[in-house]
């Protein structure tokens, strides 16, 4: 009988200290050079120096060769679609490197509004010449 206590005593601390444990495991971390998602579903630009920006940059120059390699052995329509989506996804990358690149420079919360609003202008704008064409 007192064994079956003391064990219901210990899977009750148990089960208490792994709910505790858990309540205060902190959120995982944003991958780094990837912009940040906020609430709002809107994104903040991500924070570093004028070399990671230019690290980001000359990322997305490479990606976007591959991509248009990779666009080079489809034919007709899907060709013509991978270029649009290589080109945006390029143009949304650049922009993200520039803003890096800005908010590295940036003193006030009034110049990273401004520099992040520009980002999310440049995103949509290549999302809207992609559509077009």
């Amino acid at each position: 009988m007192n064994n079956t206590i003391l064990t219901c005593v210990a899977a009750a601390a148990i089960t208490l200290f792994s709910g505790l444990a858990a309540a205060q495991t902190p959120a995982p971390a944003a991958t780094p050079g990837a912009p940040a998602a906020t609430a709002a579903g809107t994104t903040s630009v991500q924070v570093g120096t004028k070399a990671e920006a230019k690290t980001a940059e000359k990322k997305a120059d490479a990606d976007y060769k591959a991509a248009k390699k990779q666009c080079e052995a489809m034919k007709g329509q899907a060709e013509k679609d991978c270029d649009k989506t290589a080109k945006a996804t390029h143009t949304k990358a650049k922009a993200e490197a520039k803003a890096m690149r800005d908010m590295a420079g940036a003193k006030t919360d009034k110049d990273r509004t401004r520099i992040t609003a520009k980002l999310e202008k440049a995103k949509a704008d290549a999302d809207t010449k992609a559509a077009k064409k």
